[in-house]
């Protein structure tokens, strides 16, 4: 049995800036499907991280957030998980938050990883010995 990859891991970001009692982060979101990591945005209750679910916006889905509708529909949802009181002044608060750091989405490298040698041999081809590294990459601890 392997062991399962959190989609989030908050422990390891980019950047990440605190306003108006919401932490913003730019982090990787890992997808299972594909196994590889994308930059996201992910905005958790500064207060109470824990204690309600974070709202993600992935680099694939960033364009949907250039139509107000959808922002407007989704910063009601994001409202509801960060477990806020629902004005809409934080409203606003939140959508700008996403907007203004929309464009550093793009700007997020890639996931780091580290090599790590996960088995090594040597072989033997034509009468010359080779050694043969199999390499596995880790996340890299962030630091």
């Amino acid at each position: 049995m392997t062991d399962r990859i959190p989609a989030i891991d908050l422990t390891r970001y980019y950047k990440k800036r605190e306003l108006h009692g919401l932490a913003l982060y730019q982090t990787w979101l890992y997808s299972e499907e594909f196994n590889d990591y994308e930059p996201c945005l992910v905005i958790v209750n500064a207060v109470y991280p824990h204690a309600f679910r974070p709202c993600v916006v992935a680099l694939s889905a960033a364009y949907l957030y250039n139509d107000g509708r959808y922002m407007a529909r989704r910063v009601g949802q994001f409202i509801e998980q960060l477990g806020l009181q629902g004005t809409p002044s934080l409203g606003y608060k939140i959508a700008d938050l996403f907007a203004e750091n929309l464009d550093d989405l793009i700007k997020i490298p890639p996931n780091p990883v580290d090599a790590v040698v996960g088995a090594d041999a040597t072989i033997t081809v034509n009468g010359q010995k080779h050694t043969v590294e199999v390499l596995d990459y880790v996340n890299a601890r962030q630091s």
